[in-house]
């Protein structure tokens, strides 16, 4: 064993300290004053020390617990600290107010302690907790299937023996679950079995298998040759599930199941078992496995609803009755609630009588999803609601107080499922994937991934490569991802007692949840939220992660156990957390409540050809860099503006609803702006899964493309009926490197011309564009400025004064902006605002001044946006 870091020195020496604290049987007066001090000072660090011996749920003069105070504050720290040490979320004052209740939506804090108190309030006399898990080292796989008969994992592997030797569909054991002899499958309350996938069995058939497996890995990581392999398999038909129905059978069905697609399903089925190989591995050896199904749901189309089908129906059954859209959304989240709390307490029984003390899940849903859910919500009730009219004046219900977005409402509903499960059963340590979307799960708010940040019990773990630095593919979050671990490339056990390579954060998050039950089995004393700090405490500190997870470090199993020989329980007061942070701007629920400037009106009085806005690029991250164009003679009227927020679904089908139609939009997952202005014609719009079949069938029904924004793979295509554009072509997320170029002027050469383009920074570093070209666009000459760079000041001069004006700006500072200069548009002057914060104010001072007193010269270039604001480089 290696000897521990200085990190690790340090944390040791904390542990030595807590044989000499001294045993408090009742709170401390001083205790007491220090942690009222530590409240009012925002300091979490400190009232972690003091809350041992202090009472928690003490009033003050005023008759305010510790937690009303913290939640008055919108301080996320203390009020988690405090619930952590048992504070009641559920006590009242002499008037009747419960901590929620002291909660202000002004406070950049807000939803996050929102949040908080409802995962500590909801479960609250809903069902038993377990104080302690029968079997610290038993590890709950939670996924698609376990192979309980592979051979390496089987010896591992916990078996009910009563129902295993009792009568089939009897519950010989009496705990509520018929059969449970290798697992349970919440998803639709079932025993858990395997797939029959495999039907042949020997040396020979494993052979084949795992030749089969080597060859689809291959195919998957595109290695040299294949092409080769794909095309061999995609005609070749040996497998067994094909010589069990036969070929022509199979083909009459419409199963195409040849060799390529046979190694492919075998691949998603093996999933369980993968993880379920990799907790035994990293535990090096002692861990118990034992299974747990569940549902994943990942993406959500009309024509996709994968498990939201349920949702969708009750909302069709209550539209047509609901007086109001408010009494629609009111009465549905109340339905959503009610079967949120009935699977997550059958969920959590299970949990129970597993007995296990390790539970690992590697799926989830998150923001994105619940915003598309949203949108078909408010469809719903917009064509089938007894007064769609009231979606125009929709107010949030008592008790929804996330509602101002449906779908941070929704990701709180159905997180409470999974929130109820791990407040009843805090001896068991929950390990979670952070997620594969290369996101900030701080802004995406997975569910149940982002419950790590509110429970002591629970860790959600981020992938890292061989260089310890994150995976290109992993979500991340300093407030909500604690720790990383390996997941690319990972060996283990797969269906048919072979062995293949995945890569994800499900391969990450089992090497936590083995290293935990290692932990366990040699101190089975400790209980999980020691284990947790155990965990983060021992972890190695590497730069390359600094800043995207909490403890800006991985995982460190020597260390971990070396420390849990000198853990005592209790001893994480003394311990500091990682995840100490201020309320930022980072995190999705801080855009919910705006300050005034943050929705724009236009006055009513300006004329038509008034200065409007008809451009605006940036993004909204720590250094917010944001460039908007204002211009007279657009002839767009009307306007409101949403200005750098999640994607503000609710606000724009009720200014649909208004008269109003998308006139420019930017942003990006940091970020969003839509400006809106007056108009009557049809639109519609391809949100966040560039659907180009969605956007090819829009055309050809004659909606051409009008504006697009976006990042990455994350993309927003507005398209207009009026628009009079003729042909368009457009492009790919990509680079805009010269092979981009000399598809543009190609496309010039033809009578094309820019009318949209759009992107940043992508992925892992990868610059991410898209560029839209029209015919019949009214437009003349044109230029840009070309490949992304510095904010082009020269170059906007030179042009304004060759009479272009601005049509199409994209990207970010301080390095990547692109913009485009166009000849014939009939726009008379145009203002540029500077680079940096939203230009709120900046836009109404336009909005309000004359338009006669030169403020919006051309001639003026004192605002071309020189005033470059330096930025955060994004993962």
């Amino acid at each position: 064993m290696r000897p521990p870091t200085i990190s690790n020195i340090a944390t040791l020496s904390f542990l030595v300290a807590l044989s000499f604290f001294p045993a408090i049987s009742s709170a401390d007066e001083a205790s007491e004053q220090a942690m009222w001090k530590a409240i009012s000072a925002g300091d979490a660090k400190t009232l972690r020390m003091v809350l041992p011996t202090a009472d928690v749920n003490k009033a003050n003069a005023a008759g305010e617990t510790p937690l009303m105070v913290a939640s008055a504050q919108g301080n996320f720290e203390c009020a988690r600290e405090l619930l952590w040490a048992g504070a009641d979320p559920t006590a009242k004052t002499s008037g009747d107010k419960v901590a929620h209740d002291f909660l202000r939506p002004a406070f950049k804090g807000f939803v996050p302690v929102d949040l908080l108190l409802r995962c500590y309030i909801m479960p609250r006399g809903q069902g038993t907790r377990q104080a302690k898990a029968g079997v610290r080292h038993r590890v709950l796989i939670n996924d698609a299937y376990v192979d309980h008969t592979n051979p390496r994992l089987k010896p591992h592997y916990y078996v009910n023996a009563k129902e295993a030797e009792g009568k089939a569909e009897v519950d010989d054991d009496g705990n509520g679950f018929v059969d449970d002899i290798y697992g349970w499958n919440a998803s639709d309350d079932t025993p858990l079995q395997i797939p029959e996938m495999i039907t042949s069995s020997g040396e020979s058939s494993r052979t084949w298998l795992e030749r089969l497996v080597a060859d689809y890995e291959q195919v998957v990581n595109e290695a040299p040759g294949f092409e080769a392999i794909r095309d061999r398999l995609s005609v070749r038909h040996e497998n067994p599930l094909v010589k069990k129905i036969g070929i022509a059978l199979a083909q009459e069905a419409g199963l195409a199941i040849n060799d390529l697609n046979y190694a492919k399903m075998v691949c998603e089925a093996s999933h369980g078992t993968h993880v379920a190989g990799i907790v035994l591995t990293a535990s090096n050896g002692v861990a118990e496995l034992h299974g747990l199904g569940w549902g994943q749901f990942n993406e959500i189309t009309e024509d996709n609803l994968q498990g939201m089908d349920r949702i969708v129906a009750l909302s069709q059954e209550i539209a047509p009755n609901a007086p109001t859209y408010r009494d629609f959304v009111l009465t549905l989240r109340n339905e959503l609630l009610k079967d949120a709390r009935k699977s997550g307490q059958r969920f959590s029984n299970y949990v129970k009588t597993s007995q296990a003390g390790v539970i690992n899940m590697s799926w989830g849903k998150d923001l994105e999803v619940f915003r598309r859910l949203a949108g078909m919500l408010h469809d719903i009730y917009a064509k089938t609601g007894k007064d769609p009219a009231s979606i125009a004046n929709f107010s949030c219900p008592a008790g929804m107080d996330l509602c101002d977005n449906l779908a941070l409402e929704l990701v709180a509903t159905d997180a409470a499922s999974m929130a109820l499960a791990i407040y009843q059963n805090p001896d068991v340590l929950f390990v979670m994937s952070a997620g594969n979307d290369s996101g900030n799960n701080d802004k995406l708010l997975p569910s149940p991934a982002y419950l790590s940040r509110f429970f002591p019990n629970v860790i959600t773990v981020a992938s890292i490569d061989r260089q310890s630095r994150l995976s290109r593919f992993s979500n991340f979050g300093a407030r909500s991802v604690q720790i990383g671990a390996p997941g690319e490339n990972i060996l283990s056990d797969f269906l048919g007692g072979v062995k293949g390579h995945m890569s994800g954060t499900s391969m990450a998050a089992p090497q936590v949840s083995g290293a935990a039950a290692a932990i366990r089995s040699k101190h089975p004393e400790l209980d999980a939220s020691a284990v947790r700090r155990i965990l983060l405490a021992s972890a190695v500190a590497v730069p390359e992660l600094r800043g995207l997870v909490a403890t800006g470090a991985t995982l460190d199993l020597p260390a971990a156990l070396e420390l849990a020989d000198r853990w005592k329980n209790g001893g994480g007061a003394l311990v500091n957390e990682f995840w100490d942070w201020p309320p930022g701007d980072d995190e999705a629920g801080e855009v919910l409540h705006q300050s005034p400037v943050d929705l724009i009106e236009m006055p009513p009085t300006i004329p038509a050809n008034g200065p409007a806005i008809t451009t605006s690029a940036g993004f909204g991250d720590k250094d917010p860099s944001w460039v908007l164009v204002m211009s007279e003679g657009s002839g767009l009227t009307d306007q409101q503006v949403k200005m750098n927020q999640v994607y503000p679904n609710d606000w724009i089908n009720g200014n649909f609803h208004n008269h109003r139609r998308i006139t420019s939009i930017a942003g990006d997952n940091s970020g969003w702006t839509v400006v809106m202005s007056h108009g009557d014609y049809e639109q519609r719009v391809v949100g966040f899964d560039y659907d180009q079949t969605t956007i090819s069938k829009n055309m050809n029904e004659g909606f051409p493309i009008t504006a697009t924004a976006g990042w990455g793979d994350k993309w927003v295509f507005v398209m207009d009926q009026h628009c009079s554009y003729g042909a368009q072509r457009y492009t790919l997320p990509g680079a805009f490197d010269q092979g981009r170029q000399d598809w543009i002027a190609k496309l010039w050469d033809q009578d094309y011309r820019i009318t949209s383009i759009a992107g940043d920074e992508g992925p892992g570093d990868k610059d991410s564009w898209v560029v839209v070209m029209s015919r019949n666009s009214g437009i003349g000459e044109q230029s840009y400025s070309g490949q992304p760079g510095a904010w082009p000041v020269d170059f906007i001069k030179g042009k304004f004064s060759e009479g272009f004006v601005v049509t199409g700006i994209s990207g970010h500072a301080p390095g990547s902006w692109v913009v485009v200069m166009s000849k014939g548009p009939a726009l008379i002057k145009q203002q540029i605002s500077l680079i940096g914060a939203f230009p709120g104010k900046w836009i109404q001072e336009q909005w309000n001044v004359s338009t006669a007193n030169g403020k919006l010269s051309l001639a003026d270039t004192s605002s071309l946006g020189n005033n470059i604001f330096p930025t955060t480089k994004r993962k």
